[in-house]
């Protein structure tokens, strides 16, 4: 099931999501300038139009402010970028995709 907007925000923009899109997924942010949202079982999917870039660094400063440890990031020769982190015995991954103009955020935890 995907989630949809009405209003697409810019890349960057600070306004919170709308709608049905929460702000966070089993205690990890979620950028605020998602656009559509498609949740699943142990996994949490939304787009964006920011940057890997953008999206890499806030999951950098935000997720430690949480009391997430950053475990690992990985970067693939299509551009893709996986975040990895630990907190109370829970491990959160962090995939960015870039398809076209958008970045694809897959969010997951075990």
């Amino acid at each position: 099931m995907t989630i949809s907007h009405e209003q697409t925000p810019g890349p960057g923009s600070a306004s919170p999501p709308q709608g049905s899109i929460p702000t966070t997924w089993n205690g990890i942010p979620i950028l605020p300038d998602a656009f559509s949202a498609a949740p699943g079982v142990g996994k949490f999917m939304y787009t964006t139009h920011s940057t890997i870039d953008v999206i890499q660094n806030y999951y950098e400063q935000t997720m430690p402010k949480l009391g997430w440890q950053k475990m690992e990031t990985a970067v693939g020769q299509d551009g893709g970028v996986q975040l990895m982190y630990y907190k109370d015995g829970r491990t959160a991954s962090i995939l960015l995709t870039q398809e076209g103009e958008t970045v694809i955020v897959m969010l997951g935890y075990e």
